[in-house]
């Protein structure tokens, strides 16, 4: 049997999605070929692609052992490590691969981008500046920069990149968007006449198309041309969304069914979570809140480190509750009966050890996810010494600040002005059933209070997070009230989900109505 013609067999059913097929394979060549590297990577990606990771783990560390010159058995090692929750593990792994990578500057910059995907973003930013003053005049590395710098805050940084990488490839749709982000561009400085060309030419594809409507959407924003500005996001939402299988649906039915399960009869239940001596806040809420600018206060304790946004919870939430079931591959509404009967200190304890590697040494640390407003009473059932604290703004300004992002990853409701109504309108639902059933264990922290009265209300915060107060958490000049009341810009074409709000009681309700919707 010749191997590497089976490992090609193998790896061309893989490509097109045969997993039985390539695993077919893969076992007969470690049958026959126990020690051969490429055959021990080949079952291990197949393995993984199984979602059979601790295997996958084993097989490729095997194949590291047989082969250590390669790196990439070290990055494909890493990301089977990151999927398990080893983060640490798998960071030391990519460091590895780092080192062995020698002088193949694509193998050093896949394993920046990998460093920076662990929030390691001094070791990513050193890794990507030795590579760039050896190939300055990578449009790609440029977009790379941009995206790090503007991740940690350094927007002027990553401004320059992005233009960089703009020069360098003109069609770069992703550099195009960061540029326009990260800077207000002025009647004298602004690029819309090269943005409109790019489009008009016609040769960009779905996506590309919806990133240059965004970036022209933001900089006629920033001119106050508001119905442009609108046109714009339109145009680009509808193709962003066009690139997406969602049915927010499916979404609003997994919400009812938590309120459903977690109702005032399983909180009357005594339930025994995890504590690990330390505090984890939880900032929560819809995106575009102002989770970042409460981070920002809370982080400035001496006692206090920031994790990001961790999906570690939900992740551990879904594992835990599929060993309770028979069937380990269901998600969805099943998952959420099965986990009413996890072990919640087990749960608990699972999310610590996953985030530990994020979460520094002080006693408290920051899990800023937006979403986690969806687990916020799971989460002080499992965690009893979390600290939730969700933060609100005008349900308005919220929608459209979600409206006209363009995300990363996550939020494929954002992209459709109904479905983001039909989504709001649940997670107020959620988040008014967990305090009816844990009254007083929520902070609501309103956005415009932190403008209008910034002491007061981050006094207000540190004392729920059972912090002592630090006058190092005031930064009055930190808060912007300029978008507050931007949606007004848009009354008539924000009309249709400002009614269904109206509609759902949204609106009369809401903790953060000041400032008339």
């Amino acid at each position: 049997m010749d191997p590497y013609a089976q490992l090609k067999i193998g790896r061309e059913h893989l490509a097109n999605g045969r997993i039985d097929d390539a695993m077919e394979i893969a076992d007969e060549l470690l049958a026959a070929f126990p020690d051969n590297d490429a055959v021990l990577f080949f079952a291990g990606n197949i393995t993984a692609a199984a979602r059979r990771l601790p295997q996958a783990a084993v097989l490729i560390s095997k194949a590291i052992q047989v082969a250590p010159e390669h790196a990439h058995y070290r990055i494909a090692l890493a990301d089977v490590l990151a999927r398990l929750s080893s983060f640490a593990a798998a960071h030391a792994t990519v460091l590895q691969a780092a080192e062995t990578a020698g002088d193949d500057l694509d193998m050093l910059q896949t394993c920046a981008k990998y460093l920076s995907r662990l929030e390691d973003q001094e070791r990513a930013l050193a890794l990507f500046e030795e590579i760039l003053a050896r190939q300055p005049n990578d449009a790609l590395l440029n977009l790379n920069m941009a995206t790090v710098h503007r991740s940690i805050g350094n927007m002027e940084k990553a401004g320059e990149h992005a233009s960089r990488a703009i020069a360098l490839n003109p069609a770069m749709t992703d550099a195009i968007w960061v540029r326009s982000d990260v800077r207000r561009v002025t009647a004298d400085d602004n690029h819309i006449a090269e943005i409109e060309a790019l489009i008009s030419d016609g040769n960009l594809a779905g996506q590309e198309r919806a990133r240059c409507y965004f970036a022209l959407a933001k900089e006629n924003e920033d001119l106050a041309r508001f119905q442009a500005a609108f046109d714009a996001l339109q145009e680009g939402t509808r193709l962003q969304r066009q690139s997406l299988r969602y049915d927010v649906n499916v979404e609003v039915s997994r919400m009812e069914r938590i309120c459903q399960c977690y109702d005032k009869a399983f909180f009357a239940k005594e339930h025994k979570g995890h504590d690990d001596g330390r505090t984890p806040v939880f900032i929560v809420g819809m995106p575009r809140t102002g989770s970042a600018l409460v981070e920002h206060f809370l982080t400035a304790h001496p006692d206090v480190t920031s994790a990001g946004e961790r999906n570690d919870f939900g992740t551990q939430f879904v594992r835990h509750s599929q060993r309770t079931m028979a069937r380990q591959d269901v998600e969805g509404n099943l998952v959420i009966e099965a986990s009413v009967n996890v072990d919640f200190e087990q749960l608990g304890r699972a999310y610590l050890e996953a985030v530990s590697f994020f979460s520094g040494n002080t006693s408290h640390f920051i899990d800023k996810l937006p979403y986690n407003f969806l687990y916020a009473g799971i989460i002080r059932t499992a965690l009893p010494n979390a600290k939730i604290v969700h933060v609100v703004r005008n349900p308005m300004d919220t929608c459209y600040a979600v409206y006209k992002a363009l995300f990363e990853r996550g939020y494929p409701f954002s992209y459709n002005l109904d479905e983001l109504a039909a989504y709001y309108i649940a997670y107020r639902q959620v988040m008014t059933h967990w305090n009816e059933v844990l009254p007083g264990q929520i902070h609501e922290i309103r956005y415009e209070d932190i403008v209008d009265d910034t002491e007061t209300t981050i006094r207000a915060l540190v004392e729920h997070c059972g912090l002592d107060w630090n006058d190092a958490c005031l930064d009055p000049g930190a808060s912007d009230a300029s978008s507050i009341g931007m949606w007004k810009n848009y009354p008539d074409q924000l009309e249709p989900p400002r009614k269904k709000l109206d509609d759902a009681g949204v609106l009369q309700s809401s903790p953060a109505k000041a400032r008339d919707p």
